[in-house]
């Protein structure tokens, strides 16, 4: 009679390094994509872009940035960046401003405007996220968000 498999043999193979960093590469990617896609939606609906929504929260949570670093830190294309600032501009939602440090620089700051028009649309986008996130305990998510700052902080000084 043969003998039984070990425990060992019936457990799933441990995926190796290159195939963990590829998964994490495709998890993170599928997920940052589903909270776009919620968040998009949910502003297409209000006959908006969710660029609009995106580049004002981060002018109203971190105040007067230059152009280039806007599209660094909402991870979007330059050229892009810079046809949303246009229209932005053209809707009063944001204004350019020389930097006080470099005149040559310009920054973008959100108006009154463009803060009231986040303040008005945030409630509706964050439900939509909040969806999204709904499989995911309170505790869960704070350790997601220590996790990929862990991340971010180690990427950003590399």
């Amino acid at each position: 009679m043969p003998h039984p498999p070990s425990t060992a043999r019936l457990r799933a193979p441990r995926p190796s390094q290159d195939t963990l960093t590829e998964e994490l590469y495709r998890l993170i990617g599928r997920a940052r994509r589903g909270l776009w896609t919620a968040a998009a939606r949910c502003m297409e609906a209000r006959g908006q872009s969710i660029f609009t929504w995106q580049v004002l929260c981060y002018l109203v949570r971190s105040g007067p940035t230059a152009q280039r670093d806007l599209a660094y830190f909402t991870a979007q294309d330059p050229a892009g960046i810079s046809r949303v600032v246009d229209d932005l501009l053209a809707r009063g939602l944001v204004r350019r401003r020389p930097d006080a440090r470099d005149r040559r620089r310009l920054r973008v700051e959100a108006t009154a405007k463009g803060r009231a028009w986040f303040r008005d649309a945030s409630p509706d986008v964050m439900a939509k996220v909040e969806e999204a996130l709904s499989g995911l305990s309170r505790p869960q998510r704070r350790q997601l968000r220590d996790l990929l700052e862990t991340l971010l902080s180690s990427s950003d000084s590399a």
